[in-house]
């Protein structure tokens, strides 16, 4: 039987995961950066994008590990940090050797997705301040 973090239920979590996570950075960026009512000391914003970027970091490389045990193809330690370190260039890289062009289009799918739910929240946020 396969534990929590594997599979395509692992897989889905984390997908998962990550939508909230560019929904909770939409909402933080658009509540904060654009109300006056909502201005947050330098080191509290400072803190709280700290931690959405290195949970974002996290989520992707959760998501490319998952991924390579599903495909068959495991990551060795240093391809997994250096998807944390860079995951705008690491996560298409894995995604193009992990499955070739349906990758790309894996990539381009959930960037989309992705970049929708962050507009959406930072809209939403920036509207409920208002």
């Amino acid at each position: 039987m396969k534990g929590d973090c594997e599979g395509n239920d692992g897989l889905s979590w984390c997908s998962s995961i990550l939508y909230v996570l560019s929904a909770l950075l939409g909402v933080y960026s658009g509540a904060v950066t654009n109300s006056a009512q909502a201005r947050l000391p330098p080191e509290s914003a400072a803190r709280i994008e700290l931690l959405l970027c290195i949970a974002t970091c996290l989520g992707f490389m959760w998501f490319c590990t998952i991924d390579a045990k599903l495909v068959g193809k495991p990551l060795i330690q240093l391809a997994k940090l250096g998807i944390f370190l860079g995951w705008p260039i690491g996560v298409p890289l894995y995604l193009l050797w992990a499955r070739g062009v349906r990758g790309l289009g894996l990539l381009l799918l959930h960037g989309v997705l992705l970049f929708l739910v962050l507009v959406c929240s930072i809209l939403a946020g920036t509207y409920l301040l208002q």
